[in-house]
């Protein structure tokens, strides 16, 4: 597999609020607590040195409970990596997706191999400590239309089977036909086969979607030492419960949160949340529904009262009842893990920036904030057409009109030399003798006429920029570097958003089992443009 890198300041996906903080501009450090800098590293471990030990035996008996329900053997190496978060010099690198069903998108896998490999470089620089890769699973979602489909060649493919509440809960016994349309539908390689055999054989054994997805992922990166983590768990939402008190009883996290919202829009920045009096939904009769709290009287979605004493004692006896939204989510990760560094896409790292006040009123450490990498695949035969045609993997990834600037200026197409001859009629026409453009205009009408052709040549001009590129270009290699620019190097629709996985199985086999991918995800402000032989 050959790579080909971009410094982050090339990145092409990122957002302002990504670059920006990445750069570490100054109106944006009010809104983190760490440089995202190796530097910062020492700092990030002392401030959670002192995460309680009881809580870290809580941690660790849970997850261990967890891989005993996708039938983990007890001397897996994993066990391992569990058993050293008992250890107070043992941290937590994490991140987080939803569950979809046959992994989702293409970013999905690139955004834990980023927290593996930043787990792996942490533990080669600092040999004192020991970071564990986290995959926080968001099995408590219940947006089932945004996880029940995948797109294969250019074909969706739905699992349509509405069982309401949260999505991890669900039963995944109709899943078989989805699975079985999908495997008569694609290529029938070796990797694409053995991969399907692997899907339909965690969604056949595990009765829920949360168990399905721990299994999978644990069978393909397992053996990297990724920790996977459901957070629907009653024992754990225990240490998360005064919190959840402060926030559904006393509406604690309004004032933080809008204050700092209002900040970061101030500064010229676009906000991904909007503050509420009460951040959790409750789980009630097998629905996972939104609570509202309007002057101290609560309601859930569907109209049905709760008074203030139900929902305290409701907390206290069954906090696993009650769910983080978008703003609780993280602070519930932090609560719960040894967390020094959290691997958000750049929609996450937006409203990461206006939690910092949420934070401060918990008394919870900020973590580390580190984007994902990104990635484009092609393989190794669109490479190669791609450089007889003349182009550049990083002009790929500029506008096309720029491309077409740039290839034009390397050839001879008809648009280029029109425009160096009408260039040249005005240069011409601004070198006139003074003693003509002295003349008088009745002395001298056609020169008068000639000098005001110039603004008939810059509409001409404009109308030549204003041309299709595919125009421009006027060339056969050109219009195969578009072809392959719309296809794989689309900034609207990034491939890592758009394609799926499953169309992509082999090169998701490779990334997952052999040893000459480590590493590859380490450099979060890097692009990895991975060319590959099989896709």
């Amino acid at each position: 597999m050959r790579t080909v890198e971009l410094a982050f300041e090339e990145h092409p996906f990122l957002n302002k609020e990504a670059n920006d903080y990445l750069q570490e501009v100054e109106l944006l450090k009010h809104f983190y607590a760490y440089p995202p800098s190796i530097n910062s590293i020492p700092d990030v471990i002392a401030k959670r040195s002192g995460f309680p030990l009881e809580k870290r035996e809580i941690l660790v008996n849970q997850i261990h409970k967890q891989y005993d329900g996708i039938g983990v053997s007890k001397d897996h190496l994993i066990r391992n990596q569990i058993d050293s978060l008992r250890d107070q010099n043992t941290f937590t690198i994490t991140t987080g997706q939803q569950i979809h069903i046959a992994l989702g998108p293409l970013f999905f896998i690139y955004k834990i191999l980023s927290c593996i490999d930043i787990a792996d470089d942490l533990n080669r620089r600092f040999p004192d400590f020991k970071f564990v890769p986290v995959f926080w699973m968001a099995t408590e979602d219940h947006d089932f239309e945004e996880i029940n489909y995948v797109k294969l060649y250019g074909q969706t493919y739905s699992w349509e089977d509405f069982q309401d509440g949260a999505v991890g809960r669900y039963n995944t016994s109709s899943l078989s036909d989805t699975l079985d349309k999908l495997r008569e539908r694609l290529d029938d390689t070796d990797e694409n086969m053995q991969m399907m055999d692997l899907f339909s054989d965690v969604y056949s054994k595990n009765k829920t979607l949360a168990t399905a997805t721990h299994d999978l992922i644990h069978r393909l990166l397992g053996h990297r030492g990724l920790v996977v983590l459901d957070p629907d768990n009653v024992e754990l939402k225990k240490e998360f419960s005064v919190v959840i008190t402060d926030d559904v009883i006393h509406g604690a996290n309004y004032e933080p949160l809008d204050e700092y919202s209002k900040k970061l829009k101030n500064s010229g920045y676009d906000l991904q949340i909007n503050p509420q009096n009460v951040n959790h939904f409750i789980f009630n009769k097998g629905k996972r529904l939104k609570l509202k709290n309007t002057n101290g009287e609560y309601q859930v979605i569907d109209n049905e009262s709760i008074t203030p004493e139900t929902l305290k004692r409701r907390i206290s006896d069954h906090p696993e009842d009650f769910s983080p939204n978008v703003v609780m989510r993280p602070l519930y990760q932090e609560v719960i893990l040894p967390n020094l560094i959290y691997i958000p896409g750049g929609s996450e790292l937006r409203y990461w920036l206006q939690l910092k006040g949420v934070f401060d009123q918990n008394k919870v450490p900020f973590p580390m904030i580190i984007p994902r990498s990104s990635a484009v695949v092609i393989s190794d035969k669109t490479y190669e057409q791609l450089l007889q045609a003349g182009g550049d993997l990083r002009e790929m990834f500029l506008s096309e009109n720029d491309m077409a600037s740039i290839y034009g200026a390397k050839s001879n197409s008809p648009v280029k030399l029109i425009k160096e001859k009408l260039k040249e009629f005005q240069d011409y026409i601004d070198t006139l003798p003074p003693e003509l453009q002295r003349l008088t205009p009745h002395q001298a009408t056609p020169i008068k006429n000639l000098k005001g052709i110039d603004k008939n040549l810059n509409s001409v001009l404009s109308w030549l920029e204003d041309l299709p590129v595919e125009v421009k270009g006027n060339d056969p290699s050109f219009n195969r570097l578009l072809k392959i620019k719309r296809r794989f190097f689309d900034l609207t629709f990034p491939q890592e958003r758009d394609e799926f996985c499953i169309n992509y199985l082999s090169f998701i086999k490779k990334l997952t089992t052999e040893n000459s991918t480590k590493g590859l995800f380490k450099e979060c402000r890097n692009l990895n443009i991975l060319v590959t032989k099989s896709i």
